[in-house]
């Protein structure tokens, strides 16, 4: 009896679609900000985290089954694999682990870097894809959404136009990536890209 009770919650958990676990590890990011970082880092982060949440929250949660976009229904044994596959080759092809100058705790320890570093993959990289590779694509096609990915990212790059071409870009291949494979490989892909720039603002890659 009791295995058969676990095997059946287990089933449920099993199939709860991936962006709901990802909400809750973005909930735990906002919770635990004052623990990991400095206050004056929290409170700047946990509003960022916030204007993300809501975003999510109020431009997908209400229309995620409506939404046609490849792979945003998948459940957690379907799309871990995407996610995960997206970000370890990016991961490689922008810089690869092989240039960390450690696997230990050094880098990977529950800092200020470490929290940027889960802040940017799962929180960022999921929001950005799903309200503008997921919803707003849908609503005025991508060739309006792409760019306006790159244009979101200007005050990020300070106004650099090479930067935020770059940025549109990106927004276009992101979409590609959906379109080709699903939006869990777009947000592993983008996860991966973003680890890579905050590990080096960090110094955490060889040089």
């Amino acid at each position: 009896m009791p295995f058969a009770s676990i095997s059946k919650t287990w089933n449920v958990i099993r199939n709860v679609p991936f962006i709901v676990w990802l909400w809750i590890a973005q909930l735990f990011l906002l919770i635990e900000a004052p623990v990991i970082v400095s206050a004056e880092a929290a409170n700047s982060l946990r509003m960022t985290l916030l204007v993300y949440m809501l975003a999510q929250l109020m431009f997908i949660g209400p229309n995620i089954l409506k939404i046609k976009v490849p792979g945003l229904q998948m459940n957690i044994n379907q799309s871990l694999p995407w996610f995960v596959g997206g970000f370890i080759v990016t991961v490689i092809a922008v810089g690869g682990f092989s240039k960390l100058p450690s696997f230990g705790i050094e880098t990977y320890s529950l800092s200020a870097p470490f929290y940027l570093i889960i802040f940017h993959a799962a929180v960022v990289a999921v929001s950005e894809n799903l309200v503008f590779f997921g919803l707003l694509s849908s609503i005025v096609t991508p060739y309006v959404a792409c760019p306006l990915f790159g244009i979101f990212h200007a005050a990020a790059y300070d106004l650099d136009y090479i930067a935020i071409f770059v940025a549109i870009v990106a927004g276009f291949v992101f979409y590609a990536i959906i379109k080709v494979t699903n939006i869990w490989m777009s947000m592993g892909v983008h996860a991966g890209y973003n680890v890579q720039v905050i590990m080096k603002i960090f110094g955490m890659l060889g040089r």
